[in-house]
């Protein structure tokens, strides 16, 4: 018989450091291409139109709660660190042409958390890796 196990909730760290996420799609679709993008969003291949940032996985996109590339922290990769099984590789589009990922986060990502790293400069380059593997 496996326990019932409660989590621990301390309100005054628990907060926050709480990390919210919106499933915009359904598990069951097949693997999620990305028909279009815009200024505003992506347009998938199951007609979800997600806008803003993401993170888009073989099965599934999250929002993600980031606007520009000076807001990302160490923090705003957790979700990417939690996942089980962990992923191999995470690859980053930074929006547009001479925006940058900062070395120091960069550097942390892969070293402390153990996490493999892309950054593409552009949405063009990001969706061309990613969906490449999906097609094959």
């Amino acid at each position: 018989m496996i326990p019932n196990i409660e989590p621990a909730f301390d309100p005054e760290v628990d907060t926050a450091q709480k990390t919210t996420v919106t499933v915009l799609n359904n598990a069951d679709d097949e693997y999620l291409l990305v028909n279009s993008y815009s200024q505003i969003g992506f347009h998938l291949s199951n007609n979800v139109r997600a806008f803003g940032p993401i993170a888009l996985f073989p099965k599934s996109v999250l929002q993600w709660n980031v606007q520009t590339v000076e807001e990302l922290t160490l923090e705003s990769f957790s979700l990417f660190y939690l996942l089980d099984p962990k992923i191999d590789i995470l690859v980053i589009g930074v929006g547009d042409r001479g925006n940058q990922l900062p070395g120091h986060l960069l550097l942390a990502l892969m070293n402390r958390r153990k996490l493999g790293v892309e950054v593409l400069p552009t949405v063009w380059q990001l969706l061309h890796t990613w969906q490449k593997p999906c097609i094959d």
